[in-house]
């Protein structure tokens, strides 16, 4: 755990996570069919964000829909619905609870959840069942018989740290186990019998969704936010296999964590979640078997025998067979769901947000739909409204049936019991919501562009006028106003007194555009050449139209690297210094912990990764209810490559009025053509593409012919690297460390930085680089998202990158704000085409170096 744990105040990031209790809506992290000798489902526990776990009947649930529902709606209406009350609940969690699992044998079984106060807590579930007034199981009337607390870490200044929250437990009951899978970037191994930790398995860089035993072969397996599975062998606490799940060369520079991990009932098979990927191991020959993509990113997955089930970030539960065939898609009433389990007889549950439960029978039917007591409890029709606009929103619709699959047969035979042991008030939601069109997200998801497909300049001129000209306006200039002077913008005063602190004298070309229609509140799409001021732009635009007052989330902002998301933040303090503005950065490599602690104080504005954002309102952490701005800072990045499911599933989650705001140094077409999804008549600032060059930057390169030269060519330019700043871009994290290596041993003093390195030694890395005593750079792409660095005058690709987009992101690290700058392309053989399709794109013409290069400078 990083960061001075003395600044921590337990107390208020207690009361707050209490306050969710009060919330009109919770969110099921988990469902867990309990055991019985019922051949069917009777009960179901449900683990939630208030940190409640409690028991449903699920047989009162579908007695009370064909009684009570059966003939008061018919399908023109939107669903009916009563509350649903719980046999019994446990206030298990002072926080939300993660995980709810059962430990030995049926007759005498515990009830186990594990939850946000780093505890893992049982009951034995025959006294919860048998006790005469279920009612009064709560809170601390009822106390655990196992109470199992995560140990602190001491910090640098001997502080003890907050107790690491558990994210999942597995279960070895033979050997009298229990797994957690903690926020300490470790897994846990729990003695039962002496409640005391038995091992600690230490490996993982960031910390841990999800943990599975492999008990026949004495393992666990663990997914972690640092992108890798690890299998670690449980007598002597050493990692045996890491699995890197995310192999996807298009997403070079894209990072996503391992969110849910399932093992078959052989334990031979592993099937991994990683971003909006599939994959199955086969864990006997150690070779992964099959990939499988998916329209968005996955929170939960199981087997069910050779089949895979799947939920996430959308309301489908999809079914797979091994080889990653898609079987079925079946609409599932949370928006967005987080849980799956299956009872032996076929019978599977889905949880998600909004307290939803959704019990489906084993040929897709909609057996019951009930919503958790403590939720919503207005009317049915305005919650309803205000979900399907949201849908509306995003994608078309079809009304037929409630579910895609190849069997649309409800099984006659199939009855669940209607006894009820006492009156449950359940809700029940009339199964007429809606469909999404599965085919449609995919193909909306998938992007436009056919993989591997090449960059054809006529292609994007066309498709530029035909998206941008589609309603008759003037594609390049929608927007006519144009203000000469920050003054004249209406700014308010402690704002103006920002800008100019700042030192900013006179707003540059797209902020003399951009500000007022943002201010406004008009949806914009700004497109601008690197240097020229976007940052500055949104985050001027974003501070005018703050409540100062109102100490919610008022504005979103999403970057695709988290050096990018923690610059946004310094800028937008910077320009809101004498305002008194409130802003956090939510990115990757951070503690959730301290997110959620000042996310629960209050900010004004969030700036972040879209993995970590998502991750905080996931956990309720942070609360779209006053976001009324969005903004996707290097929109193309963002949008037309890995994170573009994220963002959807982001905005689904927004207030339908919401502003967007896109940004970006190019706009290609598939980013283009998604943002028509997002916005509403947006004013459109953008830039020809014969006038995408930089203006003041010197452009050549060097005929290096073979990639063995490369590294000879570099270092006789070493001497003119170390007269001013320079960075250096290759197109591999691997390729980084190589590089850096040999030019070390060559006595070349040089920094570098990629993605796999942690995310305080990138902090520390910048700072030099940024302070000048660190004076040449080598890094991969994910400098070249608005990473400002002044001083930067020289920018040597040693790869050329591999889009033509990428080529102004990368020299544009050099010639600020109209400052000099020189940018040299190393060119081999198979690279003419690339560099050739860059001189075309950006209508310039790259000349090859001179002899005097240190006079250019």
């Amino acid at each position: 755990m990083g960061g001075d744990a003395r600044s921590w105040d337990e107390e208020s990031y207690r009361s707050s996570i209490v306050q969710e209790r009060e919330l009109q809506y919770r969110t099921v992290f988990r469902t867990i069919f309990a055991p019985s000798q019922n051949p069917n489902p009777d009960i179901i526990v449900v683990a939630s964000s208030d940190g409640s776990v409690a028991p449903y009947s699920i047989s009162s649930c579908i007695s009370s829909y064909s009684s009570r529902f059966s003939k008061t709606w018919d399908q023109q209406h939107l669903p009916g619905y009563l509350m649903a009350e719980p046999l019994c609940s446990l206030q298990a969690h002072n926080g939300p609870a993660y995980d709810v699992k059962f430990y030995g044998d049926k007759d005498d079984s515990l009830l186990l959840s594990c939850g946000d106060d780093g505890r893992i807590r049982g009951w034995r579930w025959k006294d919860i069942l048998n006790s005469e007034n279920s009612s009064t199981v709560q809170g601390n009337q009822s106390e655990p018989l196992l109470d199992l607390v995560n140990p602190q870490h001491k910090g640098p200044w001997g502080a003890l740290s907050p107790i690491p929250e558990n994210n999942a437990i597995a279960i070895n009951s033979q050997e009298g186990t229990i797994f957690s899978a903690t926020g300490d970037s470790c897994a846990y191994c729990w003695d039962v019998e002496k409640s005391k930790i038995k091992m600690v398995f230490k490996g993982h860089t960031d910390y841990l969704h999800c943990v599975v035993a492999r008990n026949s072969s004495n393992q666990i397996i663990t997914g972690s936010e640092d992108g890798t599975a690890r299998i670690w062998d449980c007598k002597s606490g050493k990692c045996i296999q890491v699995i890197h799940p995310e192999k996807d060369t298009k997403l070079k520079e894209t990072f996503s964590w391992v969110s849910c991990i399932a093992l078959d009932a052989s334990e031979s098979w592993l099937a991994c979640s990683s971003g909006r990927f599939l994959s199955v191991w086969n864990l006997h020959a150690c070779e992964w078997i099959s990939r499988i993509a998916t329209s968005s990113p996955k929170q939960d997955i199981l087997f069910d025998d050779n089949q895979i089930l799947v939920v996430g970030a959308e309301p489908i539960l999809s079914r797979f067979d091994i080889n990653g065939i898609i079987l079925s898609h079946i609409q599932c009433a949370p928006q967005s769901a987080f849980s799956i389990s299956l009872h032996h007889s076929g019978v599977m549950a889905v949880g998600g947000y909004g307290g939803l439960v959704d019990v489906i029978s084993q040929y897709g039917s909609h057996l019951c739909t009930f919503r958790c007591s403590g939720t919503h409890g207005g009317d049915p029709r305005s919650w309803e409204t205000l979900t399907l606009k949201r849908q509306k929103r995003y994608c078309s619709c079809v009304s037929s049936s409630s579910f895609i699959t190849s069997d649309h047969r409800l099984s006659s035979s199939f009855r669940l019991g209607t006894s009820c042991a006492r009156q449950t008030h359940i809700i029940i939601i009339i199964n007429i919501i809606i469909n999404i069109n599965i085919i449609n997200i995919i193909q909306f998801m998938a992007g436009l562009a056919p993989e591997g497909s090449q960059f054809d300049a006529r292609q994007y001129d066309a498709k530029m006028s035909e998206l941008l000209t589609a309603d008759g306006q003037d594609f390049f200039t929608s927007y006519d106003e144009v203000y000469e002077s920050f003054d004249a913008m209406g700014l308010q005063e402690n704002l103006l007194r920002g800008i100019y602190a700042y030192g900013f004298e006179k707003p540059s070309a797209i902020q003399q555009r951009g500000i007022v229609p943002f201010c406004k509140g008009l949806d914009v799409i700004q497109q601008a050449q690197s240097g020229t001021g976007k940052t500055a732009t949104f985050c001027s635009g974003i501070l005018q139209q703050l409540d100062y007052g109102l100490v919610e989330c008022q504005a979103l902002v999403l970057a695709p690297t988290r050096e990018l998301a923690q610059q946004i933040e310094k800028v937008m303090r910077a320009l809101g210094d004498y305002l008194g503005v409130k802003v956090h950065a939510c990115v990757g490599g951070t503690s959730v912990r301290e997110d959620q602690r000042i996310l629960s104080n209050g900010v004004h504005v969030v700036v972040g990764t879209p993995g970590r954002v998502f991750d905080m309102l996931r956990r309720q952490s942070l609360r779209p209810d006053y976001i009324k701005m969005f903004v996707l800072d290097e929109a193309d990045e963002m949008l037309s490559r890995g994170f573009k499911d994220q963002i959807y599933d982001i905005f689904q989650l927004l207030p339908s009025k919401v502003q967007v705001g896109v940004f970006s140094a190019t706009m290609p077409p598939e980013a283009l053509e998604i943002t028509r999804k997002f916005m509403n008549k947006p004013v459109r600032i953008l830039v020809k593409r014969d006038e995408l060059t930089l203006e003041g930057i010197k452009q050549f390169y060097v005929n290096v012919e073979k990639e063995d030269w490369k590294l000879e060519t570099l270092c006789d330019l070493y001497e003119t690297l170390a007269i001013t700043q320079s960075v250096i871009f290759v197109n591999t994290r691997r390729k980084v460390d190589w590089l850096t290596d040999k030019m070390r041993n060559r006595d070349h003093t040089v920094s570098a930085t990629h993605g796999d390195m942690d995310q305080n030694t990138r902090d520390i890395i910048m700072r030099e680089f940024r302070s000048g005593s660190s004076r040449v750079l080598i890094t991969t792409d994910l400098l070249a998202r608005g990473i400002d660095v002044q001083q930067v005058s020289l920018v040597i690709n040693y790869d050329l990158p591999t889009q033509p987009e990428n080529y102004l992101h990368r020299i544009g690290r050099s010639g600020r704000f109209g400052r000099k700058g020189v940018a040299i392309n190393f060119v081999t053989r198979d690279d003419e085409r690339m560099l050739f399709d860059i001189q075309r794109f950006y209508n310039v013409v790259i000349e090859e170096l001179p002899s005097n290069v240190a006079d250019l400078l």
